[in-house]
């Protein structure tokens, strides 16, 4: 299978979409794609590392594989990076890069990030 056909198959098995196989076992899938280079199979692995999905939470792994897809330009990496900072999740809170990271993934079409960038600019920053 190529990288892509794995990811595709991971997302079914972690949507419960594949009979008889363990939803738990996308995680791994994932895992193998990140480390492969697939940026979409970093996002994934991230968030479940980062809510403990069908695993063990991992808040540290899952940042560092948020910030991979982040940097590699991936909007739901940015998006999701961008609310790590915001929200101080497994790393030190940090308004002005978190509005960084949200306004790239808004820029992209984002529009969770773009309603949350709209809704900092309106507090003026100060909270999230």
């Amino acid at each position: 299978m190529d990288i892509q056909a794995i990811h595709d198959h991971a997302v079914q098995v972690l949507a419960g979409k594949v009979p008889g196989t363990d939803r738990s076992a996308a995680r791994a899938l994932f895992a193998e794609n990140a480390a492969r280079g697939h940026v979409g199979s970093m996002v994934f692995l991230g968030i479940v590392l980062l809510d403990g999905v069908h695993g063990p939470q991992d808040i540290p792994a899952g940042v560092v594989w948020v910030r991979k897809a982040a940097d590699a330009g991936h909007s739901e990496g940015e998006f999701l990076l961008g609310m790590c900072l915001a929200e101080g999740t497994g790393m030190e809170r940090d308004l002005e890069q978190a509005i960084v990271w949200l306004r790239r993934a808004a820029d992209k079409g984002h529009e969770e990030a773009s309603f949350i960038f709209a809704e900092l600019a309106r507090r003026g920053h100060s909270d999230i």
